[in-house]
């Protein structure tokens, strides 16, 4: 479980981010990621080979396969991923983000695997020449009040951890 100062590495310590206080996480390599106690919210990152569009949607692909996010109009998404939503800035990043629910899908509903369905936050964030993308979602209406517990995890993004410290790690999680 998450402490209100747990740091998690993203990829073999390229970023950091703070998940949730209370939530389980992990470090599996490509993916980091947190899921709440109810298991209907979850924030995730991870890091993109490349610089260009391409390498970033191809990381995405990557997480929302993990995760067991379905119902994501790939070719819409693309398109939209040409322009941010929304931009950050925060502890040295720019973060770009965007909203994907069945309004911006025109109908079709983003689904959490065995979960439901609800709202999927898109992340991508330079950090220095590394490139992190991410997602958060939230089943709803269940879990729409940890929007904003995932919003300021996302805003805890961070370059590599300093010489000596050792950000936290955690089991692989099975059935996520």
């Amino acid at each position: 479980m998450a402490e209100p100062d747990t740091k998690l590495a993203i990829g073999h310590n390229v970023a950091v981010f703070r998940p949730p206080a209370g939530w389980t996480f992990a470090n599996e390599g490509d993916v980091s990621l947190a899921v709440a106690p109810h298991e209907k919210a979850l924030v995730a990152f991870s890091v993109a080979v490349g610089d260009d569009r391409p390498a970033r949607i191809a990381a995405l692909d990557r997480l929302l396969a993990r995760l067991g996010i379905d119902g994501v109009a790939q070719k819409k998404l693309k398109e939209r991923l040409k322009k941010p939503q929304m931009e950050l800035a925060a502890a040295g990043a720019k973060i770009q983000l965007w909203e994907v629910d069945k309004k911006s899908q025109r109908g079709k509903a983003v689904q959490l695997r065995g979960q439901g369905a609800g709202t999927l936050l898109v992340v991508t964030a330079a950090l220095g020449d590394k490139r992190i993308v991410g997602c958060g979602f939230v089943v709803k209406p269940e879990a729409e009040a940890d929007a904003a517990t995932i919003m300021q995890s996302v805003q805890s993004l961070e370059g590599p951890p300093a010489e000596g410290q050792q950000p936290a790690a955690g089991p692989r999680l099975e059935g996520i």
